[in-house]
């Protein structure tokens, strides 16, 4: 999936999902905490499940049309209708609650609905459309250190672009619209960082979009290969390997050692922007109606983060450990400028 159609349709989902919101806070302006509360995440769970339901069908890189295939796609679409079902019963307490808005939240399921099926339609033409345009067993050209600095440095300079004109747009917007002795210049500032941080996740994504390519390439279309690829590489497992799996392991462990700590940078500053967004609010929040929701959240994230990043880290270790104990059977491209194999060692 082409990264312009990534950054489309996640922004158009972003722009439905704030629209839900925004009619929701205006439905239930006058109702309990509780209300508004259950109808958002309900929305989100019921909107952003099937967009990355299609997302993920896009970028399968196996051969939907297997048995192995079907199989992976039919527990995708099962699971994502357990999560909307899910936020189904959060709109059904929040129907019960308050009758009048019935109609706005039947409108909410009707359109998680529509964008599920449309979502794996378009999923599905466009894995499609990759598969045939795909070659199986194509030569990766490792990224030299060289590279891999100067796509750090990009995301560095997104990061200190977008904090300056977060922090800078936030002051100048405070002295408009406020006094300036209302809100807190620390909230201020902390708030314009984390645009910072989320434009340099964002980054993170755009630098290493190219590798997302080459996976495909480099596993092939078998998913009980890929399966037991991604055993041997990321977990340290002794699964045997098909007849030339062992070099499309050692091609994907090298794509994955570079891929994955890239990765784990954008997760990291994912979580440090919506960790301070919500600091923000729970320092300069004026009302302390969602004090209780703001402070869970200022809490699960650090928490969260915690839990994930150990495994990610350990998966990263072990391909670059089994990239570089293969090296010898990495399939390269010489042909491409900058690149060499010398960024396994390194």
């Amino acid at each position: 999936m082409k990264l312009r159609w990534v950054f489309l349709f996640g922004g158009g989902i972003a722009l439905l999902t704030a629209a839900v919101g925004v009619g929701a806070a205006l439905l239930f302006d006058d109702s309990e905490p509780w209300v508004l509360i259950v109808t958002l995440l309900s929305a989100m769970l019921l909107i952003t499940a099937p967009a990355i339901a299609g997302i993920w069908v896009a970028n399968f890189t196996f051969d939907l049309e297997s048995t192995d295939g079907r199989g992976v796609f039919r527990r995708l679409v099962l699971i994502t209708t357990a999560i909307q079902l899910l936020g189904i019963v959060g709109l059904v307490f929040v129907a019960i609650a308050v009758p009048s808005a019935t109609a706005f939240l039947v409108g909410v399921t009707a359109l998680s609905a529509a964008l599920l099926l449309v979502g794996l339609r378009i999923g599905i033409r466009l894995h499609r459309r990759m598969a045939n345009g795909s070659r199986d067993g194509k030569a990766w050209s490792p990224w030299s250190p060289t590279l891999i600095r100067s796509k750090v440095m990009r995301v560095v300079v997104v990061f200190l672009i977008a904090s300056v004109i977060g922090v800078g747009g936030l002051i100048g917007l405070r002295f408009i619209v406020t006094d300036p002795g209302e809100a807190s210049s620390l909230a201020v500032v902390m708030y314009g960082f984390s645009f910072g941080f989320i434009s340099a996740s964002v980054a993170c994504i755009v630098v290493a979009w190219p590798l997302v390519k080459d996976l495909r390439h480099a596993l092939g279309r078998d998913y009980a290969t890929q399966k037991a690829i991604g055993r041997v590489v990321l977990r340290n497992k002794d699964d045997e390997l098909p007849e030339g799996g062992q070099q499309k392991a050692t091609s994907y462990a090298a794509i994955m050692s570079v891929y994955l700590p890239f990765q784990i940078a954008q997760i990291t500053l994912l979580f440090a922007g919506l960790w301070l967004q919500q600091l923000w609010n729970l320092i300069d929040e004026s009302s302390t109606a969602y004090s209780s929701l703001t402070l869970g959240l200022v809490i699960s994230y650090p928490i969260l983060l915690a839990a994930a990043l150990p495994f990610i880290i350990r998966q990263a270790r072990n391909a670059k450990r089994y990239a570089v104990e293969h090296a010898d059977l990495v399939s390269t491209n010489p042909a491409e400028p900058g690149k060499g194999p010398d960024s396994l060692a390194s």
